[in-house]
């Protein structure tokens, strides 16, 4: 049986499984550059979810007489796998569980690698699976599955109920290795940024030398059947000593940065997050603005919204009342752009706090795919904020509220957000930490902003002067707003022309 993507299954038992195989060519480029980083020879090679074989056919090609192991828990892929990688010793088994929790048996399956004190090279895709969104394989229940594991101590790096699988083969895999062996995962883009994977980036940061991570386009550019935003990306990890440099290669950009750690750990304050570099340019102008006070730190607060969309829609009714519900897709920049759809009923809203004041509102949820993503919008009083809104706590100063509105929808702000971000949502913990120039009452650039913004509403060409004015509160230079204009590739050439004129009049 001759599969070039893995065995025949259709979308959605993909995705209920976490099975996306990976293309061979990607393959082939992964094992030559971890093989390139191994200490010592390669004599044993795993791959701990070998699916059809793609990372073991390339090992044969490239590290030739080396010793082909793999694990897979599908037997269709065990066949696979078996026909590809011709010689390759592929066993049916879960890589993941303990050997008294129905695991393999490493000792006895592998001696060769156990008697040389580990792998000297792991590499492949491990499941991407969420244990608490489906069973396992089809072969335990998931709280059956999820009790196995956690009696395996391998409960690893979960997220309250959730269990990430990938998480778990990258710790389970790092056990298998041999000192100075290296480790290299194609895994979610969700481990670079989210707030859940903190952990594991400090585990791979300090328990061996992370040597590499390679950003890739979106899932649907590498495994046809996923979703088209679904974000990837591949790491390198040798197992040794503490991370000291990790070299950074951003989607779509061949050009590799080099982080140092101590410059590392102040970009990915407070959560260890990888950020999103494409040149060394991009490295100094990050450094240079992340030297600035953070959105967190200048306002009252960043809160979700004011009710919950699906526990709160006895509140909610078709006719006009005193509190219009406002929601994420209502919102433009600047401005929203039509009446409310919806409205709360006041009487069963009872006593809830709901703002006098105007509030500086963005959607929760934006599609890394759009052109320009942070929309926030001055958001009257008497508004109740749907939780596919998040918005600022101000003062009540009008032109502070107008002047943080400019800059949440400038392109530099933005800019900042895509370096912190790895999925859509654009939550505290994404734009919390991001530099902002700090609102201040007698500052006259201050007040220009904030008088442009109040324009912006109903006029393009003052959006225009407001996002070159941020710009230029931040102290930035023309070759510094040429580059962040340069980051939204999306975005139409004549806008960007007109922000850099605006900036140099």
């Amino acid at each position: 049986m001759a599969v070039k993507d893995g065995p025949e299954r259709s979308l959605a038992e993909r995705k209920r499984l976490g099975a996306w195989y990976t293309p061979d060519g990607l393959a082939m480029r992964i094992v030559r550059r971890a093989a390139s980083l191994v200490d010592g020879p390669i004599r044993n090679i795993l791959d701990p979810s070998s699916g059809a074989g793609a990372f073991l056919v390339a090992a044969a090609a490239i590290v030739p007489g080396a010793r082909l192991c793999g694990v897979d828990a599908d037997p269709l892929a065990r066949a696979a796998c078996q026909e590809r990688a011709v010689g390759a010793q592929v066993v049916v088994g879960d890589s993941l569980l303990a050997e008294d929790e129905g695991g393999i048996a490493w000792t006895r399956e592998f001696p060769e690698a156990a008697a040389a004190g580990g792998f000297d090279l792991v590499v492949g895709n491990p499941p991407w699976e969420v244990l608490e969104a489906a069973a396992h394989q089809g072969r335990h229940s998931r709280r059956a599955y999820a009790d196995a594991l956690r009696r395996s101590g391998a409960q690893v790096f979960a997220t309250g109920a959730k269990i990430n699988l990938y998480r778990v083969a990258i710790v389970r895999a790092f056990e298998h290795l041999r000192p100075g062996g290296v480790l290299a995962f194609v895994v979610p883009g969700g481990l670079l940024r989210d707030a859940s994977s903190e952990d594991l980036r400090a585990f791979l940061l300090d328990a061996g030398e992370w040597s590499e991570v390679w950003e890739l386009e979106t899932g649907a550019a590498l495994f046809p059947t996923a979703h088209r935003e679904l974000s990837c990306c591949v790491v390198f990890v040798r197992k040794g000593r503490p991370t000291a440099q990790l070299c950074v290669r951003a989607a779509g950009s061949g050009t590799p940065v080099l982080l140092d750690r101590a410059v590392l750990d102040r970009l990915g304050a407070p959560d260890r997050s990888i950020p999103a570099l494409a040149s060394e340019a991009e490295l100094d102008l990050m450094a240079r603005l992340w030297r600035l006070p953070k959105l967190a730190d200048c306002v009252g607060g960043i809160r979700k919204g004011d009710v919950n969309l699906t526990t709160d829609r006895e509140l909610f009714c078709d006719h006009p009342t005193a509190l219009a519900l406002r929601t994420g897709k209502e919102i433009g920049p600047y401005r929203v752009p039509g009446g409310p759809r919806r409205w709360v009923d006041p009487e069963r809203f009872g006593k809830r706090a709901h703002p006098e004041r105007v509030r500086v509102a963005w959607r929760d949820i934006a599609d890394r795919a759009l052109r320009k993503r942070m929309c926030a919008a001055m958001l009257p009083p008497h508004s109740v904020l749907a939780d596919t809104l998040n918005f600022l706590v101000l003062s009540g100063d009008e032109a502070e509220v107008a002047y943080f509105v400019a800059l949440l929808n400038s392109h530099v702000f933005e800019w900042a957000v895509r370096r912190r971000s790895a999925h859509n949502h654009l939550g505290k913990r994404i734009v919390g930490p991001c530099p902002v120039v700090p609102y201040q009452a007698r500052d006259t650039r201050c007040r220009q902003i904030a008088a442009l913004a109040t324009q912006a509403e109903q006029s393009a060409a003052a959006a225009i002067r407001a996002d070159a004015a941020v710009a230029h509160h931040y102290g930035l230079s023309q070759a510094d707003l040429t580059l962040i204009l340069e980051g939204f590739p999306k975005q139409p050439y004549a806008l960007k022309e007109a922000i850099l004129g605006a900036f140099d009049g």
